[in-house]
């Protein structure tokens, strides 16, 4: 229908007339399940296509349609991003870099065959350093004549990076660890071990490394583990895995003995982030796209978890002080995010700590200062401010501790809503993320153009 948008929301998809007017409720997200986006109605309007995001990985999101006169749904392909009727009788969309197309009876609603390759090198918005970019975009358009439109370029390319200690002049020195694809570094509370992420989206892993005898062991098997923090004991760690269906809380023994012991089992994604000397864990849970609050759980088997900062605001990043008594966290209540520190459990009265932006802070283990980082584009800082917590929290104006102009792209592995770099407990090194290649935007010079399209692509997937 020409004169009407589709919208996806939170809460399910929406249509709304062109030239303006309410929106008015299409369909609703399932309760778990991943929300609803590339809508399109299919011809006569009485149906819609879209995909359903749930996972990490655009390729293996479901291209579902559902009646909007029955309100029933059928996942019609399992593995799929973008999807498109177009004239011809097929649904065409995104698939590992790919342009994939499968026949489609409009009128029975269904799929009457198996997807078939039809373009292998179509740019694919999957495998991208930041998470932001991984949107599951094909960049094609097919017009209703039968003309296709792309550009070619296939998925984002790897990136690999290395683990470094960089000293407080910003100087870097990389681990005697081989390139890979390194997350969320973090020291032991003695300092003598760290534990990393290594591995792709989908298929990442927690290792724990010797500092001393420069080995690592791998701590967990199971595909998509993330967030490690350390126990105060530094006994156990613990960290978010997919279930399938959310990142939920885990926790295990640091040497690897025994079972993973769940936390949490929520429908929300969970990202564990601190862990207090009094035995609160600090996470932050995602609400939707944009939304995040800070939540805490006491770490005795027993108690439930509860809200620190439930807000209209984004909240990340949350940083107990060593002594417990101060949570730090980035707010973008003002439009911008800034550095904030609260008393723990109280939450009142707030002190902003940053001036013109900062993400990720983290305390010094005598608690005497407060990091984080800042910038704009390709320049990223690292700030620090002296403070005192005793009798109250206080502050001096940040001041530049080095420019890290070495790091991946976004900073010294800028990472949301959990920070990527860490700080030694001596206070005298920190253990951050160094790129090994930038990643180099790609011109796009060409869009290949294919005329008469559907005649190739009805050889390609024949739908009778």
């Amino acid at each position: 229908m020409e004169d009407t948008i589709l919208v996806s929301g939170e809460d399910g998809i929406y249509e709304v007339p062109a030239n303006g007017g309410n929106l008015i409720r299409l369909t609703t997200v399932e309760s778990p399940g991943g929300l609803m986006i590339y809508p399109e109605l299919l011809p006569g309007g009485r149906a819609v296509l879209y995909n359903v995001s749930a996972g990490r990985i655009p390729s293996e999101w479901d291209i579902v349609v559902e009646s909007l006169d029955t309100g029933e749904r059928h996942v019609e392909v399992e593995g799929g991003s973008d999807p498109r009727y177009v004239a011809s009788g097929h649904v065409v969309f995104a698939r590992s870099g790919a342009l994939m197309a499968v026949p489609f009876d409009v009128t029975r609603l269904e799929v009457t065959g198996a997807p078939v390759v039809v373009v292998e090198d179509l740019m694919h918005a999957e495998r991208a350093v930041s998470t932001g970019l991984v949107s599951g975009a094909g960049q094609f358009s097919v017009s209703h004549s039968g003309s296709l439109a792309y550009v070619s370029g296939g998925l984002y390319p790897v990136v690999e990076n290395s683990l470094a200690w960089v000293d407080r002049n910003g100087a870097p020195e990389p681990l005697p660890l081989p390139p890979g694809r390194y997350l969320y570094p973090r020291f032991s509370p003695d300092g003598t071990r760290l534990t990393y992420v290594e591995g792709w989206r989908g298929d990442r892993k927690i290792w724990v490394y010797d500092i001393e005898l420069e080995v690592s062991i791998p701590l967990t098997s199971v595909a998509e583990t993330d967030d490690p923090v350390w126990s105060p004991d530094g006994s156990r760690l613990a960290f978010a895995s997919d279930d399938g269906t959310a990142r939920n809380l885990f926790s295990m023994a640091a040497d690897g003995s025994g079972e993973p012991r769940r936390l949490l089992d929520s429908d929300a994604d969970l990202h564990p982030s601190s862990w207090s000397s009094a035995g609160v864990l600090a996470f932050v849970q995602e609400v939707g796209p944009g939304d995040r609050d800070i939540m805490t759980l006491s770490m005795d088997g027993e108690s439930e978890p509860e809200p620190f900062l439930d807000s209209p605001a984004d909240e990340r990043w949350p940083a107990f002080s060593p002594d417990g008594e101060w949570l730090a966290y980035v707010s973008n209540e003002t439009g911008r995010r800034e550095v904030y520190v609260r008393p723990f459990p109280e939450g009142e009265p707030v002190v902003r700590v940053s001036t013109g932006s900062g993400t990720s802070p983290l305390w010094s283990s005598d608690g005497k200062q407060l990091f984080y980082r800042t910038g704009k584009g390709a320049t990223e800082y690292f700030m620090v401010v002296d403070v005192e917590t005793d009798p109250t929290f206080t502050r001096n104006r940040p001041r530049t501790l080095f420019e890290a102009p070495w790091g991946l792209p976004g900073g010294f592995g800028s990472t949301v809503p959990i920070r990527s770099y860490d700080l030694a407990p001596d206070g005298q090194r920190f253990v951050m993320i160094t790129s090994l290649s930038q990643l180099e935007q790609q011109p796009i010079t060409s869009i290949h153009v294919v005329l008469n399209w559907f005649e190739e692509l009805k050889r390609l997937v024949p739908t009778d």
